[in-house]
C-alpha cells in the first residue's frame, strides 16, 4: 500500500446523484480531504465526455482519480480512502485483523442488501 505522506496527486470524484456517489463523497468530506467533484448523472449524455470514457471502461460512476490511480467501485473506494488516508482520521481497524474481517463483513452486507 502506498503511504499516505505521499501524494499520488489531486483527488477527483466523478458522479453524483445515486447511493452509490454519496458513499465515497461521505468519506472524503469526513477525512477532511480536498476533491474535485465532477458532477456526472448515471445515463445521461455526461457520461458520454471522452474524459469520463477514458476513465471508467465499466461506464459505471462513481469513479475515483487519485493522481494516476483511478478505481470504480464505491464501497473499494471508502476503504481505499479510509485505508490511504489514516492520518487523517482512522475509520477502519488495520487489514488483516479479525476486527478488519468483522468491520468488512458488517460494511459490505448492507452494502449489497441496500443496492438489491
Amino acid at each position: 500500500m502506498t503511504d499516505s505522506s505521499q501524494n499520488l496527486g489531486p483527488l477527483r470524484l466523478w458522479g453524483a446523484g445515486t447511493g452509490r456517489t454519496l458513499r465515497p463523497v461521505w468519506i472524503l468530506n469526513e477525512l477532511g480531504l480536498p476533491f474535485e467533484h465532477q458532477c456526472i448523472l448515471t445515463r445521461t449524455k455526461t457520461m458520454e465526455t471522452p474524459a469520463f470514457a477514458a476513465l471508467s471502461g465499466r461506464g459505471k460512476i462513481p469513479i475515483l482519480e487519485d493522481g494516476e490511480f483511478v478505481m470504480g467501485e464505491s464501497a473499494a473506494i471508502t476503504l481505499y480512502l479510509a485505508d490511504r488516508y489514516r492520518d487523517h482520521g482512522v475509520f477502519v481497524p488495520e487489514a488483516g485483523t479479525a476486527e478488519r474481517g468483522q468491520h468488512d463483513d458488517l460494511c459490505c452486507f448492507p452494502m449489497i442488501e441496500i443496492d438489491a
